[in-house]
């Protein structure tokens, strides 16, 4: 889910900062998608001793906690002021860090360490529902932009960004669902980290 809720707003930010009226400068919209990567990747400097320290779990929920904070300043991103939206996609970008992060820990804990054979196909499925979900949903999110269905374009943006919600609730609902067993997998990894080792 983490795919999916990064791909909502960045697959349609572009479009939107090219047709705000009044428009940002190039500078700026230069400076949102320059923060979003920044967030993407600065933070993976850290995010594996996050995990190690504190569980995928948490990890998920802060994942969630971020998304939630930069959906409500995408929501009030307004035309002319770069400010929302250079924080609202940096903020996208971090929440995407921990979240695919953790969901990679999560489900590569979720087989016995001792079958490859599951791992590789649990995470081969996994890949293709994520690429598939964030693919659809790229594709949807131009639909609902298109000038047909809204009166504007920043309109279409706010109803993307609502949207967004029901993501956030669907990715909150498989952390719940599978933080139940977090402990017993979350030894479990620790055992084959230190038989690798």
């Amino acid at each position: 889910m983490a795919w999916v809720c990064m791909s909502i707003p960045l697959s349609t930010v572009g479009l939107v900062l090219n047709q705000l009226d009044p428009p940002l400068s190039d500078r700026a919209v230069e400076a949102t998608f320059i923060a979003h990567f920044l967030g993407m990747f600065l933070p993976g400097l850290g995010t594996g001793k996050f995990i190690q320290k504190f569980g995928f779990r948490a990890a998920g929920l802060v994942s969630i906690a971020l998304y939630i904070f930069a959906t409500v300043l995408n929501i009030f991103a307004q035309p002319g002021e770069p400010v929302l939206w250079i924080i609202g996609q940096f903020f996208v970008g971090m929440a995407w860090n921990l979240g695919f992060t953790s969901a990679t820990v999560m489900l590569s804990t979720s087989c016995p360490p001792d079958d490859r054979e599951l791992a590789c196909r649990t995470q081969s499925y996994s890949d293709f529902v994520s690429f598939l979900g964030g693919g659809i949903i790229t594709i949807s999110a131009g639909y609902m932009l298109d000038s047909n269905h809204v009166d504007n374009i920043l309109e279409g943006w706010q109803l993307l960004n609502y949207i967004q919600f029901l993501f956030i609730g669907i990715m909150l609902a498989v952390i719940l669902m599978h933080g139940k067993t977090e402990k017993g997998q979350q030894k479990m990894y620790t055992q084959a980290l230190a038989e690798d080792n």
